[in-house]
């Protein structure tokens, strides 16, 4: 099942849909060239993609269907559950493919990350009991549904039973702002990117007193960032986290307590990951010198999908190689 568009609940209903069903979400950039996303259909058999973007609407082909997500929203029963599955659910299973996200591919062909159940379930479950998310939270979600920082926010969401509210992008920061303000957000994820944009033009955001926590991944925090958010809300949650796609977006995070004395750092690794830095030999790297991260643990991705090569060469010893 393809996913090729932007933060629409129709995205949100057909992923869980999906995991119900035991298939497995087709998931890329929808800004991405039209050539690239046809292989990535191609390449996959996907045979229903699901959309809100009208350029993804060529791809359809005697093989696929391309649906809007507002058409797909209007074939589903209104408030009530129909009166038999039209196919029955299959047994959750851990090692069930979830999706297949696919990296931009900057440097060649994209490449299919493949990600089980298990992964997205062991990150979620972590990040409920890390950020202490509760059914009074609502989380607010600006990141792309189709990067796994976006799912980790929507699965712990719905895990805790927080709230889950979809932002307007930095496209439109007034907007943004005041969706914030409206559905009085508790947590927000982010990238440092986004609090630069808010500190430069929208700083009284951060200002907005039910804000409890804020999540920031991609990138570490420059410190002129970490000092602006400690003058301005120094009651403020900040974890830094990082990660990255074959590891569900989720291998290491840096308590709040901990940002101040140590704002270079990314942090610990979650309960259950294993990190190490590794030398030119594959052993331990000396302290103070650089070398491969390397992880182990229930985040770690199923392989590349239809690449058993690099999967073998990224995989190894049961130990991701992160480059």
């Amino acid at each position: 099942l393809g996913l090729i568009g932007g933060n629409h609940p129709g995205a949100i209903i057909a992923f869980l849909a999906a995991q119900r069903l035991g298939l497995a979400t087709v998931e890329a950039n929808p800004d991405s060239d039209r050539e690239i996303l046809r292989d990535i259909v191609a390449r996959t058999a996907s045979t229903l993609v699901l959309t809100d973007r009208e350029e993804v609407t060529a791809l359809a082909s005697g093989q696929t269907t391309v649906l809007a997500y507002d058409e797909f929203l209007a074939d589903l029963p209104a408030g009530k559950r129909p009166a038999a599955p039209a196919a029955e659910p299959r047994p959750s299973a851990a090692a069930q493919t979830a999706a297949i996200i696919f990296t931009s591919g900057s440097t060649g062909q994209p490449k299919g990350v493949e990600l089980s159940q298990g992964n997205f379930h062991f990150v979620a479950t972590a990040m409920i009991g890390l950020l202490g998310l509760h059914p009074g939270d609502r989380y607010g979600l600006v990141l792309p549904l189709y990067h796994t920082y976006a799912k980790s926010v929507l699965l712990s969401s719905i895990g805790s039973g927080a709230t889950l509210i979809l932002l307007p992008g930095f496209d439109k920061m007034q907007d943004f702002v005041g969706a914030l303000r409206q559905h009085r957000c508790t947590v927000l994820g982010v990238v440092p990117f986004h609090l630069e944009m808010l500190r430069r033009f929208k700083p009284e955001a951060i200002r907005l007193r039910d804000l409890r926590a804020l999540t920031s991944s991609g990138n570490r925090l420059p410190r002129e960032t970490i000092a602006w958010l400690q003058q301005e809300r120094p009651d403020l949650q900040v974890y830094s986290m990082y990660g990255l796609t074959e590891s569900a977006t989720r291998v290491t995070l840096l308590p709040p307590t901990d940002l101040h004395e140590f704002p270079d750092s990314c942090g610990i690794p979650l309960p259950g990951v294993e990190v190490r830095i590794t030398g030119p030999d594959g052993g331990p790297a000396p302290a103070g010198r650089e070398g491969e991260i390397v992880v182990r643990g229930p985040n770690v991705m199923k392989g590349y999908f239809g690449n058993p090569e690099l999967t073998a060469e990224t995989l190894r010893g049961g130990w991701l190689h992160t480059g």
